[in-house]
């Protein structure tokens, strides 16, 4: 999510420097700055809409040699969303190259940066910091899009500092990362559309969190990496999706306010059992999307179709070190990787996630730390979602305002257009000497009817069965690996299982195994 807000970012920046300067772009001037200056707090206005009001907040432009020096100030309160902003301005130079290009230099948000919000379903507010010892972001722009556009940011002593309320729900989340480097490209593709890459690489995160019922969570990483790609971005579909998140989310602040109101005045209960009235609480705020609300948010729903042909994101975890109470692991490497495509047609994610070195120094010497998995990998996926058929239901429930009579019957419709699947394209595990290997699909036939296939192998299943014969703590699942090695088919030091369900019955090698699956 923080990649892609990054891509959205990217054509933001572009579409606010989209009028071309002076034709002399050298020359940099006082009315160069008044007309910049308006034309950033008329786009940023146009954008965020009423809900979030700029106009106490003037964008300052000023010339200053060879570049424009930018200064939003970012400080106070966020309309009626009950989010508030402390800290200085979000600070920038701005110099106009050839070809109606921008290269913004010597970008900084304020250090620290302090906001304040309410927190959903607890009393109280959440605080929020943020601060940076050394900061080095800068910007390279074409408002036409027709040549490269790239984000660079290096930080260093980089922390986020959470505070929440609510008593003993409360608690602290701290980040901190002892250097986050990243590089985005907004590159031309074909008819207009954009592909937008980043790679991230980081080093020394640590992660703290404690509560007062859960205590404390603590998880080290030596290094991260990670790698994103978006190909055909519409960069006229950014617009109504920044909107619309402007627009609702101030409600959203209110209705998380109202439960922090009501969570603080409603009744509470003395400790002989009975309750004892609290304060009296405020009545309900009108949580009704408005109509305005609604058009908002019909446009990005409609604006999210176009946004992206293809969404790629992997990262990776080095180095992994964790703590909870008296419990401590360590693991090697945690990778994780989604894919998104929508060609104009149904719909299909990916995903693949693998772990590789767990280990316990609190796990004793032993069958647990034997049996340990010392690698895990899974991949699942869908594919043939309807997502355009899936949009149009939404975009129906929205319009109607949940008052469309067959809204449900159409919905379970699309759901039994035989087209949905859900597979594993791998499945690993380890356990100690033994393997295990699958692959598998399962599709979506009518209500209540499915259909599918799978391909299971594993390796030294005689090791484990003949360590579960003489092993106190794995006796029990004996039978068990007994029978599934009965009805497999051995090859050598392989097990296989070709599995087939019919929605009626369960093959397994060709052998009907119905009767023993549960119901």
């Amino acid at each position: 999510m923080r990649s892609v807000s990054r891509c959205v970012l990217a054509l933001a920046m572009c579409a606010a420097l989209s009028t071309p300067p002076n034709p002399a772009a050298a020359e940099v001037s006082a009315e160069g700055a008044t007309a910049l200056e308006q034309q950033l707090h008329t786009w940023l206005g146009d954008l965020l809409g009423p809900a979030i009001p700029i106009g106490n907040r003037p964008i300052r432009v000023q010339a200053a040699n060879d570049h424009y020096q930018l200064e939003i100030p970012l400080a106070g309160m966020f309309g009626q969303s009950g989010m508030r902003i402390d800290g200085g301005a979000l600070t920038g130079a701005a110099r106009p190259l050839d070809g109606a290009r921008w290269a913004v230099d010597n970008i900084r948000l304020p250090s620290p940066l302090n906001v304040t919000m309410p927190q959903p379903g607890a009393a109280g507010m959440a605080h929020w910091t943020l601060t940076s010892e050394t900061q080095d972001q800068r910007m390279v722009l074409d408002p036409s899009l027709e040549t490269e556009s790239t984000i660079d940011s290096k930080l260093t002593g980089y922390e986020s500092v959470m505070r929440l309320g609510g008593g003993a729900a409360g608690g602290t989340d701290r980040t901190r990362i002892e250097q986050m480097v990243t590089h985005s490209a907004l590159r031309p593709a074909w008819d207009g559309k954009m592909t937008f890459i980043e790679q991230i690489e980081g080093s020394l995160m640590a992660v703290n969190s404690t509560a007062k019922e859960a205590g404390r969570v603590s998880m080290s990483i030596a290094r991260l990496r990670g790698t994103l790609r978006a190909d055909g971005v519409s960069p006229d579909s950014t617009r109504p999706i920044i909107r619309a998140l402007a627009d609702v989310s101030p409600l959203m602040m209110i209705a998380m306010r109202a439960a922090n109101e009501q969570a603080g005045t409603g009744q509470q209960k003395h400790k002989d059992g009975k309750p004892q009235s609290g304060k009296p609480g405020k009545p309900p705020p009108d949580l009704r999307l408005s109509k305005s609300n609604r058009a908002a948010l019909h446009a990005a729903l409609v604006s999210m179709q176009s946004l992206a042909s293809s969404f790629e994101e992997e990262g990776t975890l080095e180095d992994v070190r964790l703590q909870a109470d008296t419990f401590t692991g360590h693991i090697d490497r945690i990778s994780g990787s989604m894919g998104v495509t929508a060609p104009g047609g149904p719909m299909a994610v990916k995903m693949r996630f693998t772990m590789d070195g767990l280990d316990s120094p609190h796990l004793p010497e032993g069958v647990w730390r034997t049996y340990l998995p010392r690698h895990i990998a899974v991949a699942p996926r869908l594919s043939g979602l309807p997502g355009a058929d899936a949009m149009a239901l939404l975009l129906r429930a929205l319009d109607s305002d949940g008052h469309d009579p067959d809204l449900d019957h159409d919905a379970e419709a699309l759901l039994q257009s035989g087209t949905i699947a859900a597979g594993l394209d791998d499945l690993s595990l380890d356990c100690g000497p033994a393997t295990l290997h699958g692959t598998g699909e399962l599709r979506i036939l009518a209500r209540g009817r499915y259909a599918g296939e799978a391909n299971v192998t594993a390796t030294g299943l005689d090791s484990l069965i003949r360590a579960a014969n003489t092993t106190a703590e794995l006796k029990q699942a004996a039978p068990f690996l007994i029978f599934l090695k009965g009805i497999g088919q051995q090859d050598g030091d392989r097990v296989m299982w070709n599995i087939v369900y019919d929605g009626k019955q369960v093959l397994v090698n060709g052998t009907d195994v119905s009767e023993m699956m549960p119901e």
